[in-house]
């Protein structure tokens, strides 16, 4: 690779790193940052290095997958082997519903559109 790639992907991993940790959601689509790469295999390369310039400050980036749309949630480390890939397809339409319904969404309607998933919900809560 030459050098000024190597500049190019280190702005964009800089880049990822800084959107990541000031979305106040803590989550963003992976297509999102796809669509800031020249390509899927520099994609490629970028996220792992986000990934673990995260770790390094004590975050986890965890991938996840929700109506076919592929997420990223930006979690504490360690909080990832205490959830499910499940939860996070959970947190991930729990985000989706809030950005849809916004603020109009109450705990009572939450619960009835989740009744299936409910006590995986819950578990969420408990675990912050």
């Amino acid at each position: 690779m030459n050098n000024t790639n190597t500049n190019n992907n280190d702005n964009l991993v800089k880049k990822f790193s800084k959107i990541i940790l000031i979305n106040e959601k803590k989550m963003i689509r992976e297509r999102d940052l796809i669509e800031m790469c020249s390509n899927l295999e520099n994609f490629n390369d970028i996220i792992k290095k986000v990934h673990n310039n995260l770790k390094n400050i004590g975050f986890e980036l965890v991938k996840t997958s929700y109506l076919e749309e592929k997420y990223y949630i930006l979690t504490t480390e360690g909080k990832e082997k205490a959830l499910s890939p499940i939860h996070y397809g959970i947190l991930a339409l729990i985000i989706a519903l809030n950005n849809e319904i916004g603020e109009n969404l109450n705990y009572f309607e939450l619960k009835n559109i989740l009744k299936d998933v409910w006590e995986n919900v819950e578990y969420l809560i408990k675990n912050n």
